[in-house]
């Protein structure tokens, strides 16, 4: 893999030497990929301080398997984000309605359970709160909760790196349509997914950076590089084989060139 990564950066034409690398390669490659650019939402999710939840702060406590809330300092507009949702707290006789400005995203947590809203839109919910849980006080379930969001935000942000990397590459092969009469598709996916390297490091330091976004867009001409470099070295190859095949079809013919290194053109027609 570092292999792929040097070539990737300084010698593109290079990659055509690992087209013949297997499919399980290439995914594990993807996988890769993806992880590492889960790298900075990892540090952010891992770092982030969530407020304390307990009886003391909510002014809610866990009573019979349901929440409670009749403590003094219970407020329905209380401020509680866990790794940026916020979390309501409300009793079993009232609904969502009686939340005041109810953000987009949030969690309610009512009776036994944590309901999910996304876009004020109820997805879902878990029973956390219940007797099959086993918890017994509001601290202990909702450190269960905040174990359950965050695996939860770090798979989903893995898959949604592994869908962005797949259509990026995707996208990327449009530029050797070309060439799929002489190479099969499937080994133009190889070297692109190969070629979109630096992209992926590019966004893996900017989700940890956070750098300006016209910085991002003149690097990303720079990551480009590598897929523009293959292309053009691709259209160079096709181009001297044609020459070569013309060479042998009109060998009288002195104004062709005739070429001796086909490697990279080998390469690509093995099976």
């Amino acid at each position: 893999m570092f292999k792929i990564l040097q070539d990737s950066i300084f010698n593109p034409k290079g990659l055509v030497k690992q087209v013949n690398r297997s499919g399980w390669f290439v995914l594990l490659y993807l996988i890769v990929m993806a992880l590492f650019m889960s790298i900075g939402n990892t540090i952010t999710y891992v770092s982030y301080e969530n407020p304390v939840i307990n009886d003391e702060t909510t002014g809610c406590s866990l009573v019979d398997n349901s929440i409670v809330c009749d403590g003094e300092n219970y407020d329905i507009n209380a401020l509680f984000f866990v790794y940026g949702i916020r979390v309501y707290f409300i009793n079993e006789d009232a609904t969502v309605d009686d939340i005041p400005n109810m953000e987009l995203n949030a969690l309610v947590v009512q009776d036994d359970t944590v309901g999910i809203y996304l876009n004020k839109s109820f997805v879902g919910a878990l029973s956390i709160f219940s007797a099959d849980y086993g918890f017994t006080t509001l601290a202990a379930a909702f450190s269960s909760v905040l174990t359950t969001l965050l695996i939860a935000s770090l798979v989903s942000n893995f898959i949604m790196n592994l869908i962005l990397i797949l259509g990026v590459t995707l996208v990327s092969t449009i530029m050797f349509s070309r060439y799929r009469k002489f190479i099969k598709y499937k080994k133009l996916f190889k070297l692109t997914v190969f070629a979109v390297t630096p992209v992926v490091l590019l966004i893996t330091f900017f989700n940890m950076l956070q750098f300006d976004m016209i910085i991002f867009f003149i690097l990303s001409l720079v990551a480009y590089r590598t897929l523009f470099s293959l292309n053009r070295h691709l259209y160079m190859q096709m181009t001297l084989r044609a020459m070569q095949q013309n060479h042998r079809q009109n060998p009288d013919d002195k104004d062709v060139v005739e070429i001796d290194d086909e490697d990279d053109l080998d390469d690509l027609d093995k099976d």
